[in-house]
């Protein structure tokens, strides 16, 4: 015996928000993110520069240390292996000082503050009209 399909809707059911099958809703990520199509271009192309570097960089240090690359022999046995981790750490040591840096020149935006007072403003007076007792 087959079973029905219970996620068909039939003809009696109440409208829900939940489109049919029939009927699919294409949202684009993209839309849903608020990114216009040039930022979320831009940022496909910065990703996949990153990626194809780390790529072509994983590729040499591979070839490096499968000896396929002409290295002295110091440096294929004591300083080639440790690169990823010097680039580990050089990327944590730059963040770090990025993330610094913006933080100690960080703009304030008085436009920002202005409205921002005025929506906590309107807000109390909301609350009084309701007679809500705020501090």
């Amino acid at each position: 015996m087959h079973r029905r399909n219970s996620s068909v809707a039939s003809s009696t059911a109440p409208h829900t928000l939940m489109p049919s099958p029939a009927s699919p809703i294409h949202l684009d990520h993209r839309e849903l993110n608020g990114l216009s199509e040039a930022a979320f271009s831009l940022m496909s192309l910065s990703a996949h520069q990153a990626a194809t570097t780390i790529a072509i960089a994983g590729g040499i240090w591979l070839l490096g240390l499968l000896g396929i690359l002409p290295l002295s022999e110091t440096v294929q046995s004591d300083v080639w292996p440790a690169l990823p981790l010097v680039a580990l750490v050089s990327l944590g040591a730059y963040a770090f000082i990025n993330i610094g840096y913006n933080l100690l020149v960080f703009r304030e935006c008085p436009e920002a503050y202005q409205e921002l007072m005025q929506e906590i403003q309107e807000a109390k007076d909301d609350l009084h009209a309701k007679n809500v007792d705020i501090a």
